[in-house]
């Protein structure tokens, strides 16, 4: 997060349904078995999003990305989204506990922005990823 705000690029970051500081269980209750509560969380987790967006927009946001990792990632349905923006969908390996690669994904949007325009061409980036 350090290098896409040294960069400009302004980072919000969300709590899903029933998660940190919206849950007050562990294992989160969301999702669940019951079908109805699965799909009233991401219900609510895509206009949380949709919500947050829009405000993004209208504060003069000229480019507005989403990522997640776990249930973040399920949330924001990559592939199609990718898809039906005309746009690549970043992945890397690993799990809940072991996120292989990691800042290799990041730096690799991070690139895509500067490829597309949205970052000016005089920023450069840190080091490389290991």
């Amino acid at each position: 997060m350090r290098e896409f705000h040294r960069l400009g690029i302004n980072v919000s970051l969300f709590a899903l349904p029933f998660h940190g500081p919206r849950g007050h269980s562990f294992p989160p209750a969301w999702p669940q078995q019951d079908t109805r509560l699965t799909i009233e969380g991401f219900r609510q987790a895509i206009w949380d999003l949709r919500t947050a967006i829009r405000a993004l927009r209208e504060a003069g946001a000229s480019h507005v990305g989403v990522a997640g990792m776990s249930l973040g990632g399920y949330t924001v349905h990559g592939a199609r989204l990718a898809s039906h923006f005309g746009t690549e969908l970043i992945t890397f390996p690993g799990a809940h506990m072991l996120q292989v690669w990691r800042a290799r994904a990041f730096r690799r949007a991070l690139e895509g922005f500067l490829e597309r325009g949205v970052l000016p061409r005089k920023r450069c980036f840190g080091r490389r990823p290991r």
